[in-house]
């Protein structure tokens, strides 16, 4: 037995082990890991506190666990409404569990009551010894019992018992909120039985019409057995649950009148001052004709005895049985979910659920910015096309203006345009430029400022902060960081900056690589038929003829522009350096976050769960005598 309970510390000792290692993994956690948010923090915190909790209570048994004689000591508890038998029924089984151990004759009865309100105040404890086995048989006040002092020596005797026998006072039915009471009392451990106690009094002369005892008392335990015997079944299995076991009818005062008799010297076992109890046993023997076996028999004494010795004889067994409960109850109370109280482990995985849940918002977000850029990407790459566009309508107009002038259009008045233009239209196309980049920025910055809404402040700032060392790195950013909500604005203003320094600059020399015949547009056959036919065509004609060879002109510039600014477009990678300097740097955060955050707090959660999942099964498969 001895050795049985140093396994069974054993296993309290790993647990210990198990919660103490979840507990230090969730600290390193919040100690290593990257800046925490006041979410993170709580959660963190939710972690602790349950793990803390569950190593709390697992200690509390531990420490509570019987040692000693306590441990190898069965405590069965009698409890009752005072005159419920109680006194007698322990009686009785002291006499019949001790007979044969030398005892003097008259000596029983003492402790059985008067009928006097609480005649049992204080918890009386009667040892014994039962086929080898200590056993302790523990007489409780009356539970009606208000006074403070016997509330708490029910209370005291509940906690500690093994086993509590209930009893229910004559065809009576147990109260609920008696019940109950034994309910917040009983160790979680115990096992209960009720005995309903059936009084039926012996007559001093019994006549023919008062029937012969025998029957009459086996009528009324089979009324008990119809009706308080069931009612009680149904009150204290409702209100108890596992913990209650059976319920059994007898006469407790016709039991203790029938041991209390030695037969071998014809003489009563009653105290001489219970002179009410040595009368009733004289009215019972004369009812059985003197045969105290058959009253013993008809009593039932002999079913509360076997089970007491049951319990004796099976308690080692049980006692390991009742603290293997123990530890797995544990283990389901710390996985319940119930309204007012959340088990441990359950507020584990309720935190572990929320981090869940936050990263999937994350990565939503993450989903929604990813989608931003590749429309950023879509409107830069139409940026070359919008522009060149804009570029042939604008000086279309200024170019029919001058040919209204000059009635032609040949190589000369072409350079001679171009170079009149030159500088506007550096100025035009780089503001263009310019203006379509921005447009496309400003809804991929809003689109961030939604995002910025969405998430966590503190994963914001790590972003912001970061974006603004890339972007100093890069050579982006010149401006006032400091500079309230002007975050975007001043990255791709730096970007806008690199593009008109790296693009247009190439962009405009192409265009104005075209000065020499080689490069004219036109072609110089083209021009000299045009010279020759001038003097034979009208104004109108002349102007229309002009108007088409310089829309020719136009659209082939626009076509090179087109060329030439996606050239520079693809060359820079405008959509890719903006991506880098931006959403690489969140989803960088995120997956941080997750590998050194998310992951670490589900890894240890889960780590816990399989932990305990072993213990619980190996506890399950250790029993008493058995290595």
């Amino acid at each position: 037995m001895a050795d049985a309970r140093e396994r069974l510390l054993k296993h309290y000792e790993d647990v210990e082990r198990v919660l103490q290692k979840a507990e230090t993994d969730v600290i390193c956690i919040s100690a290593t890991t990257c800046p925490l948010s006041s979410t993170d923090v709580e959660l963190l915190h939710k972690c602790t506190e349950a793990i803390e909790k569950m190593r709390k209570d697992f200690r509390h048994e531990k420490e509570n666990m019987p040692k000693g004689v306590a441990w190898d000591t069965c405590s069965i508890a009698f409890l009752g409404e005072t005159n419920s038998g109680k006194s007698t029924l322990i009686e009785a089984l002291r006499v019949a569990l001790t007979k044969g151990d030398g005892k003097s004759d008259a000596c029983w009865g003492s402790p059985i009551g008067d009928g006097s309100p609480d005649f049992t105040r204080d918890v009386v404890r009667h040892e014994l010894c039962v086929a080898g086995h200590r056993v302790v048989l523990e007489d409780l006040p009356g539970i009606e019992g208000k006074e403070k002092a016997l509330v708490a020596n029910i209370e005291r005797g509940l906690r500690e018992a093994n086993v509590v026998i209930y009893l229910v006072g004559n065809g009576k039915k147990p109260e609920r909120g008696t019940v109950a009471k034994i309910r917040r009392y009983l160790r979680q451990d115990a096992l209960v039985y009720a005995i309903c106690n059936v009084h039926c009094a012996p007559k001093a002369n019994r006549t023919s019409l008062d029937g012969i005892y025998e029957e009459n008392l086996q009528e009324k335990y089979e009324d008990a057995e119809r009706e308080a015997a069931r009612q009680t079944q149904a009150v204290m299995k409702n209100i108890l649950g596992a913990n209650f076991r059976a319920v059994y009818c007898m006469n407790a005062q016709l039991a203790f009148c029938a041991a209390a008799y030695d037969r071998t010297a014809g003489v009563t076992e009653i105290v001489p001052e219970r002179d009410g109890l040595r009368k009733a046993q004289e009215k019972y023997a004369r009812e059985f004709a003197g045969d105290y076996d058959a009253m013993q028999e008809l009593s039932r004494l002999s079913v509360v005895e076997g089970l007491v010795k049951s319990c004796a004889g099976g308690f080692a067994r049980e006692r390991i049985e009742q603290c293997k409960r123990k530890m797995k109850s544990h283990f389901r109370r710390w996985k319940e979910r119930e309204e007012e109280n959340v088990g441990a482990l359950a507020l584990l995985q309720d935190a572990c659920r929320e981090l869940r849940e936050i990263e999937a918002g994350e990565r939503k977000i993450l989903q929604n910015l990813n989608l931003a850029h590749e429309k950023f990407k879509e409107r830069i790459e139409l940026i070359p096309v919008r522009v060149a566009e804009k570029f042939r309508e604008h000086y279309a107009k200024k170019l029919y203006a001058n040919i209204e002038e000059w009635e032609e259009f040949d190589k000369d008045r072409a350079e001679s345009f171009m170079e009149r233009y030159k500088e506007d239209m550096q100025e035009y196309i780089k503001g263009k430029v310019e203006k379509r980049v921005r447009e496309a920025a400003k809804i991929l910055e809003e689109e961030y400022r939604q995002a910025g809404r969405r998430v966590e402040a503190f994963l914001w700032q790590n972003f912001e902060t970061r974006i603004q060392a890339s972007a100093e790195r890069e050579g982006f950013l010149s401006t006032d960081f400091n500079k309230e909500d002007t975050l975007f604005s001043d990255i791709f203003e730096g970007v806008f900056s690199v593009l008109g320094a790296v693009a247009i600059r190439g962009v405009l020399a192409a265009f104005f690589g075209l000065t020499g015949p080689a490069g004219w547009i036109l072609g110089g056959l083209f021009v000299v038929a045009e010279k020759l036919l001038r003097y034979l065509m009208s104004r109108e004609e002349r102007v229309a003829k002009a108007k088409n060879a310089a829309y020719e002109f136009l659209t082939k510039l626009e076509k090179k522009l087109q060329e030439s600014l996606q050239d520079k477009f693809d060359e820079v990678d405008l959509g890719e350096q903006v991506r880098r300097a931006s959403y690489r740097l969140i989803e960088e955060l995120v997956e941080e976050r997750r590998a050194r955050f998310f992951e670490r707090v589900e890894a240890a959660a889960c780590h816990l769960q399989e932990e305990l999942a072993c213990k619980a099964e190996e506890i399950g498969g250790y029993s008493y005598g058995e290595a």
